[in-house]
């Protein structure tokens, strides 16, 4: 660069040598401007002096002063990366001195550049197999640069690349469309594909995917109606999914995945409603039920079943409760949850049979327990009370009378 810059200022300094009196001006030369890289002023002065006496010398000096500020300018841009700009600003130079040696390295050293920058954008895309998209790239780096042996060789590689993708596309519709007139949908599905990978712009495979698109989504909502009478809604939601993405446009799809939708949203409310009846929380499971039903138009009867389940259970807790205030011999108590129990339905088991012989146990005992009060004789008051104790052992205090009596006899 120090080389160039010493070529333009000999130059200048040549035409300054050259100069009569009656061109000289006051202040610095228009070589000295340019040799302190005040370009701006050097033109100025410059274009001053074509002004006073356009003389061969000051335009031969106006237009080193011009290369000069071109080349400065385009030294910036090129800085810069601004390279296309740059290139059009040492072209504009060269175009004053088409043989200027420096003007002309500048101009080769931009078009290497570019041509650089051009080859690694198409390198990249040949990396991605964009191989039409690369081949442009490399022949704009050969117009920047012709000599650019690299784009040169890559292109070539990319066409032979791009040919022989073309040949397998062709080959790929080929095979896509013996798939499907054996109905190999998804085989079909997959040849169009790459048919359309490796030439996007392939119509007609474009149209055949779309056919098979539409005939696999026939088959998805098919599959779909059969999980729907099977009560497997949320597969079957998943099927008019996978149907809408495959062929949007199918009538009435779009109202049976909204209703599959539904049903399995319900469907989940149920399975948690069952859970919470097993675990006993029958409050939370009739909560689900009633948040489910409003979405079920399908399920309606297994709701039904599920509350007649917790009533069943409800009912079970109830009735075992009873049987343990039996067994604990607190027969008035168990004779509460009984009526409890019947209260909710009419017939439970045997807990109507229970109830009754419960109260005839009630009343039997307090009966014989009065009877004893009433007897004078010892061996009377014990029998009555030997009686209560066959169904009632812990009835009162019959255990400690019992005892009392037994030992005034035997004594």
């Amino acid at each position: 660069m120090r080389l160039h810059q010493l070529t333009l200022l000999a130059s200048v300094a040549l035409c300054a040598c050259s100069s009569t009196p009656e061109e000289s001006v006051q202040g610095p030369s228009v070589s000295k401007l340019v040799q302190l890289t005040r370009y701006e002023d050097a033109l100025r002065l410059s274009q001053e002096m074509v002004e006073v006496l356009p003389s061969a010398d000051n335009i031969a000096q106006h237009e080193v002063a011009t290369i000069a500020w071109l080349l400065n300018q385009g030294r910036h841009l090129t800085f810069e990366d601004k390279d296309y700009e740059a290139l059009i600003t040492f072209e504009q130079a060269l175009l004053l001195r088409p043989d200027a040696e420096v003007v002309l390295t500048w101009v080769g050293k931009t078009r290497e550049k570019i041509a650089n920058q051009l080859f690694e954008e198409g390198a990249e895309l040949h990396a991605k197999e964009e191989y039409a998209a690369a081949v442009l790239k490399y022949e704009d780096a050969l117009d920047m640069a012709p000599d650019h042996a690299k784009a040169d060789r890559a292109m070539m590689f990319a066409r032979r690349q791009s040919e022989y993708r073309i040949d397998l596309a062709k080959g790929y519709y080929v095979a896509g469309v013996r798939a499907l007139s054996d109905y190999w949908l998804e085989q079909a599905k997959s040849r169009f594909g790459y048919t359309r990978k490796y030439l996007p712009d392939h119509s007609r495979a474009l149209s055949r995917r779309k056919k098979v698109d539409g005939m696999l989504a026939g088959q998805r909502a098919i599959l779909g109606e059969d999980y729907m009478s099977r009560g497997l809604y949320a597969a079957a939601r998943n099927e008019f999914r996978l149907a809408q993405i495959l062929h949007p446009a199918t009538e009435g799809l779009q109202e049976r995945l909204d209703e599959a939708t539904r049903e399995a949203a319900a469907s989940e409310q149920l399975l948690k409603a069952q859970m919470l009846v097993f675990k006993g929380e029958f409050d939370g499971a009739l909560a689900a039920l009633e948040m489910g039903v409003t979405l079920t138009t399908l399920q309606l009867e297994q709701f039904d079943i599920v509350r007649v389940e917790i009533d069943d259970e409800k009912n079970r807790i109830i009735y075992e409760r009873a049987l343990a205030y039996e067994h604990d011999y607190l027969y008035e108590e168990a004779i509460v949850v009984y009526d409890e129990l019947l209260a909710r339905i009419d017939y439970y088991d045997d807990s109507r049979a229970r109830r009754g012989t419960l109260n005839d146990y009630v009343q039997n005992a307090g009966r014989l327990y009065n009877q004893v009060a009433s007897t004078s004789e010892v061996r009377g008051k014990l029998s009555l009370l030997k009686q209560i104790e066959i169904f009632w052992p812990e009835y009162r205090d019959i255990q400690e009378r019992i005892a009392r009596l037994e030992h005034a006899l035997n004594s």
